[in-house]
């Protein structure tokens, strides 16, 4: 957990419950922090990757050509 979530131990008194508590404390807030940070990303990734997939043109020019030449086909009054 030390290493995770870079909490310095050093120094503390594992006989002083005070101390024992802030570091624990502590260590809770940073995992808190972490979780937070990685829902937030992968919330701004899929609103990125939504984007681009609504902007994507998924066919090809040549399609989207003919496609409009029969759609005004079939207008009234063509």
């Amino acid at each position: 957990w030390e290493a995770k979530l870079e909490v310095p131990v050093e120094g503390i008194d594992a006989t002083e419950p005070a101390q024992v508590e802030a570091a624990r404390h502590h260590a809770e807030m940073e995992l808190e922090k972490a979780k937070q940070g990685g829902a937030a990303a992968k919330q701004q990734m899929e609103k990125s990757l939504f984007e681009l997939l609504e902007n994507a043109r998924l066919t090809y020019y040549s399609t989207n050509e003919a496609a409009e030449r029969y759609l005004e086909s079939r207008k009234q009054g063509f």
